[in-house]
């Protein structure tokens, strides 16, 4: 095998990098700003408000609010209120839907700036079938309509299951999607189906805005509160997202400026000073729809609970800032514009380590610097029976970063355009074509044996046909062709088929290709976890894969209960699969192609609900990844075999009360060779949640890991001649930092 060898220069000492503290302070010049525009936006908001009980004047949450011939929509919530943002003065006929109850419709005229309504359900007495209800926005599910198996997560959910008010720890439990914990970087990856993080294509309202470093490094910096819904795609269909998306695609649909929350700020705190404070506002400024939000987290001091003279948890300051805006067009559509602005700055190593210990052998630490810029815009034209879009991103991010030893200072900008046109021919065939460009310039301080620092571009196009031939069945067939100065023209198709019954069971069938050029960056995970001794095969080939999936769902709906199960079998073959091959050595990397390799499990979920308020989740996944390497077939290494999670959650509405206790199973997974270990042990993380909910505030108690449960192995063992503090990251699979409790208040109008 022909290989180089990558080495980083190294320094004693370095400031951050200059762009990095012009956007660093760009942010916090912007703070007190967007501040004093969060409450000027909510003054100047023009909205019909009002609640919903049923017949006994208990308050309704969860009902669907629509106003009749526009795309706008909300959910009440749980005192059973609601408000509707930037609706034009005249006669409005609103509809309020709820399962359980009949439907009520009300026409209200709008001449004032606010209109304040009550409104009264009926519930039904009579048992519902088959019901369905068209919105933005899905509940929490399997998205009932969609040839291909997509999974959503409600705005709702989001906020409820986030701690801290970051978007990843909403994330975390979810099946068959695993974030790894890393206790020295303080980053999470995305894995779905069993498969490595960088398999999972992450994108925002549709748009490629993370890779590589924005991945690793932008993810965790998301606000639970910018984000209505995530829609994940798993397996075989995911690659409409991208030719990348071999495991799965997630996207996240941010919160519209058009959305009907006004205001809304909070506040959290636990027991080692962690804290996040985060507000919004949504509302008329200038005539004009407007969000802004703003989000700081911090972990002001340096944790190590087990006197290892390490931190345990990164210490960090993160601040987000976004602002939104929806521009009217005479045709009908719309003009959508958005900027977001992040930085943080993370420290995880020894305790004694100081700034003047950076690129020191004898003091380790990881201290990371990371500064971010996205922009977007779009326009949507909502005439039929054809619609089309044009949709652009850019980003500008810049990593200045310490490695013990080794720098690692990278900066990357993307552009990304996309103009997509459906048609709808009759009740029966639609067609979706789609041309799409994505640019990307990437450039780092390495000093190797081949050049690292790329520019490419990368044109495509996509085209996808959807038939009903019956009323029960639904196929799609469509493909995406991208060009590669390498490879050249590359399709990557992709086919499906749905068959639904009049009881609820749904059958879907789907396949598709995948393709992903590697490259050190694409394969950067070793790097930002700090892996000092990467060797490279010079004749490294572009990944291809070829994936199935097939799926059961089953739902029921009573007079009082209602639920689902679903069962999902994939399978993935992989031609040329890029493989990591650790050393026996902590910090010994080496990349490769393997001679064939494959992906293969089954994923069951399950959901019931009630009317009382009782609800149950639980799913498990069963994955097995195995690649063939120099004749010798061996498991996936750092790659779970299975894991579990489930949830019992009570809502009391009267009280205005909601708890949920929920467990996340983490299976083993196998570690490289020269461990004093086979496979990592399974454990079970347990958590617990309560949240009351009065007039206008919301305060919520969380106990994260509440039996203190962390890992038995020692991840930073000591050079024996030198003492030195060295790292293997191959053990870091579970938490270092043991039971927590959060105590957070939330206001909300």
């Amino acid at each position: 095998m022909n290989s180089v060898t990558y080495s980083i220069a190294n320094k004693k000492t370095a400031e951050p990098h200059p762009r990095s503290l012009l956007l660093g302070g760009l942010v916090h010049k912007l703070s007190f700003f967007l501040i004093v525009i969060l409450w000027i936006a909510a003054a100047d908001a023009a909205v019909i408000r009002g609640t919903v009980r049923d017949d006994h004047g208990h308050a309704l949450p969860y009902v669907n609010v629509i106003v009749d011939g526009t795309q706008r929509g909300t959910t009440t919530v749980d005192d059973g209120s609601f408000h509707l943002t930037d609706i034009e003065p005249g006669q409005w006929t609103l509809r309020f839907t709820l399962l359980g109850f009949e439907n009520q419709k009300l026409t209200a005229d709008l001449n004032q700036d606010t209109l304040a309504l009550a409104v009264t359900m009926t519930e039904s007495a009579i048992e519902l079938g088959n019901v369905d209800i068209t919105t933005d926005r899905i509940p929490t599910g399997i998205a009932p309509h969609e040839p291909i198996r997509t999974e959503i997560i409600s705005g709702e959910d989001i906020q409820a299951r986030s701690v801290g008010g970051t978007m990843m720890s909403a994330l975390e439990g979810e099946s068959s999607l695993k974030t790894r914990p890393c206790a020295m970087c303080g980053s999470h990856g995305i894995g779905m189906q069993g498969m490595d993080a960088s398999y999972t294509e992450v994108s925002v309202d549709g748009m490629p805005v993370f890779s590589g470093l924005g991945t690793l490094y932008g993810l965790d910096g998301l606000a639970a509160a910018d984000v209505s819904q995530v829609e994940m795609v798993k397996g075989s269909g995911s690659n409409e997202a991208g030719s990348a998306a071999m495991a799965g695609a997630l996207n996240l649909v941010s919160v519209k400026a058009t959305d009907s929350t006004s205001l809304r700020a909070s506040a959290s705190v636990n027991q080692y000073g962690q804290n996040n404070v985060s507000a919004s506002a949504t509302g008329l400024l200038l005539r004009l729809p407007m969000r802004f939000s703003i989000s700081q987290q911090s972990q002001p001091t340096r944790i190590d609970n087990d006197k290892d003279g390490v931190t345990d948890t990164p210490k960090l300051h993160r601040t987000n800032l976004l602002w939104s805006t929806a521009l009217p067009n005479a045709a009908g559509g719309e003009i959508t514009l958005s900027n977001r602005l992040y930085h943080e700055r993370r420290f995880a190593g020894e305790l004694a380590w100081s700034k003047g210990d950076r690129g020191s052998a004898d003091v380790y630490g990881r201290e990371v610097l990371t500064s971010r810029y996205e922009g977007g815009a779009g326009y949507l034209s909502r005439s039929a029976p054809t619609r089309f879009s044009l949709d652009a991103a850019w980003v500008i991010h810049e990593q200045d970063s310490w490695y013990g030893t080794t720098e690692f200072d990278a900066q990357q900008q993307i552009a990304a355009a996309k103009a997509a046109m459906d048609h709808s021919w009759s009740a029966a065939h639609t067609s979706t074509a789609q041309l799409a460009y994505t640019y990307q310039n990437y450039g780092d301080n390495l000093r190797l044996a081949t050049v690292t620092d790329q520019r490419w571009s990368v044109p495509g196009i996509m085209v996808q046909h959807t038939w009903s031939p019956r009323e029960r069945w639904t196929l799609q067939a469509g493909t995406r062709a991208e060009y590669y100065e390498e490879d050249g023209v590359v399709f990557v198709p992709r086919g499906s088929a749905q068959w639904k019954s009049d009881h609820g069971t749904t059958v879907r069938f789907s396949a598709g290709a995948g393709y992903r050029p590697v490259t050190i960056f694409s394969l950067d995970e070793a790097v930002m976890m700090g892996f000092e001794d990467i060797t490279l095969d010079e004749n490294l080939r572009a990944e291809r894969s070829t994936s199935f999936n097939l799926n059961l769902h089953q739902a029921w709906t009573g007079r009082s209960v209602a639920g689902n199960v679903d069962v999902n079998a994939f399978y993935t073959h992989f031609d040329h699969k890029a493989i990591i091959a650790f050393g026996s050595h902590h910090n010994q990397t080496v990349y490769t192609n393997a001679d064939r390799a494959y992906n293969r499990g089954v994923e069951v979920q399950a959901r019931v609900s009630e009317g009382q308020g009782w609800s149950f989740k639980a799913g498990a996944t069963r994955s097995e990844m195995r690649y063939r390497a120099n004749g010798r077939w061996r498991y996936g290494e750092l790659q779970h075999i299975y894991s579990g999670d489930a949830r019992l959650g009570k809502i009391w509405r009267k009280a205005g009360i909601k708890s949920e206790l929920s467990a996340d199973v983490v299976g083993p997974q196998y570690l490289p060779e020269g461990r004093s270990r086979v496979k990592s042990p399974p454990y079970v993380l347990w958590d617990a949640t309560a949240a009351k909910t009065w007039n206008h505030f919301e305060v919520t108690l969380a106990v994260k890991n509440i039996f203190d449960w962390t890992q038995s192995d020692n991840p930073y063992p000591r050079d024996p001649t030198t003492g030195r503090l060295m790292t293997d990251t191959a053990l870091m699979y579970g938490p270092l930092i043991g039971r927590t409790v959060f105590c957070g208040v939330s206001y909300f109008l």
